[in-house]
């Protein structure tokens, strides 16, 4: 996802997800996604951002997963060389994976400015299973009272999943040859929600700074949009690139 009026784009997630326009429940029928949870908490991994176009450096970035007590917490952690940053918490359901709440804050260095968007996941007051969103902006960055407050709810489908752990459950489906599967991506920020398809294209071999591996390349497709990412074949399912058309993941190892 793109920061907010800064001179950079850092995706916490999915970016494909944010394009205009009005969420709709039209599309593919949807389904629970996770199947298998490869990682063993704590899991913390490293990664050089790239620019797609210029293929040159960008930034760095880390997506850790973290226990607190019943809850796993997903981290991601993304700064670029201007002094932009972009940092998403989800806790989330150890085992479903289902989202919980949720804490995303973009600096932009370039504005002075802070953005804080906060999720809470469950009953509306209308008693539908939904979505409390509360964004704050700060500007100065370090002003302790938000200068513009906004509070929103968002029902929430069957099937759905909090966009900021994309690349966490996209490694839990069953990597196979021509695998499709289709869920709901919940974009807080933008208080909407999108069906997105995972289609597994096949083996290959990729190149990271810390070395060569062997991957099952995911297709990922949401609003005639798509991005690539490549997952290894090993049983934990390391995110090793992902590309999403405007910036390169790449994996250069863990702690």
């Amino acid at each position: 996802m793109r920061l907010a009026r800064a001179g950079m784009a850092l995706v916490a997630a999915g970016a494909l997800l944010v394009s205009a326009g009005c969420a709709t429940n039209d599309g593919p029928e949807t389904q629970d996604i996770v199947t298998t949870i490869p990682w063993t908490a704590p899991e913390r991994a490293h990664y050089d951002l790239t620019n797609r176009k210029r293929d040159d450096d960008m930034g760095e970035g880390t997506i850790s997963i973290v226990r607190d007590g019943e809850h796993l917490v997903m981290r991601q952690e993304f700064r670029d060389n201007d002094g932009n940053e972009d940092t998403t918490e989800v806790r989330v359901d150890p085992t479903t994976l289902k989202p919980q709440s949720g804490r995303r804050e973009i600096i932009d260095a370039k504005d002075d400015r802070r953005e804080v968007l906060e999720t809470e996941y469950g009953t509306l007051d209308d008693d539908s299973y939904g979505v409390r969103i509360k964004q704050l902006t700060y500007k100065p960055r370090t002003d302790t009272e938000p200068d513009n407050e906004r509070s929103n709810p968002l029902r929430v489908p069957e099937h759905s999943y909090d966009n900021d752990t994309s690349l966490f459950i996209w490694r839990t489906i069953p990597f196979a040859d021509d695998y499709t599967v289709t869920y709901n991506a919940i974009i807080a920020n933008r208080r909407a929600k999108r069906p997105v398809t995972l289609h597994v294209m096949g083996q290959e071999r990729v190149e990271t700074p810390a070395g060569q591996f062997d991957a099952w390349h995911l297709r990922i497709e949401a609003e005639q949009q798509s991005h690539d990412a490549w997952f290894a074949t090993t049983d934990d399912h390391t995110l090793l690139v992902y590309d999403n058309d405007r910036q390169v993941f790449l994996y250069t190892g863990e702690e």
